[in-house]
């Protein structure tokens, strides 16, 4: 990837950044659910994107992106912590995500975050993963590690995690 292709890259990362507070979930009930997040690949965040699905349609792709950015070479998505939200009752899934490889980026899927689409119409079910919040609940989610594996023409990802209580739903895409 060219240095300016890389620094265009990084400027629309930082851009998703600074917006996702804008594109945080609204919250119309009285009592959200308090949802824990915990992504990383090698030590560090990765950048998530979530929607619900509420009967059948489904909402704005929203960003769950923790730590800092620098716009000097490397940016990184920071150092891996837990990200905590409150959201709507309902059934998430994860649209799509991305994992900083140093000098370039993984993205699951290509396009601007809001036209992916991490959902399997045909199967009713998601590709990645996907969970359910319901009304007052504080739910962590299982911390998952995303590795990014092959070569830079033919990347996979596998995804590492626990979940011995069953809290995702394991879609097509997520090879463990």
């Amino acid at each position: 990837m060219s240095h300016k292709m890389r620094m265009l890259l990084c400027l629309a990362v930082v851009l998703c950044t600074l917006a996702a507070p804008g594109c945080a979930p609204k919250i119309t009930t009285d009592h959200p659910a308090l949802v824990t997040f915990q992504f990383e690949n090698n030590g560090d965040n990765v950048l998530t994107f979530w929607r619900r699905l509420d009967n059948g349609e489904k909402s704005s792709a929203f960003p769950v992106q923790v730590g800092k950015f620098a716009l000097m070479g490397n940016s990184s998505f920071g150092k891996f912590k837990p990200h905590r939200l409150k959201l709507e009752p309902g059934l998430y899934y994860l649209d799509s995500f991305q994992v900083n490889m140093g000098s370039r980026f993984y993205v699951s899927e290509a396009g601007h975050f809001t036209a992916r689409n991490g959902w399997d119409d045909a199967a009713g079910a998601p590709l990645f993963l996907s969970f359910t919040a319901v009304e007052g609940q504080e739910l962590i989610l299982p911390k998952v590690a995303i590795i990014v594996e092959g070569t830079q023409n033919e990347p996979s990802t596998r995804f590492i995690f626990e979940d011995p209580a069953g809290v995702f739903t394991v879609g097509k895409r997520v090879n463990r």
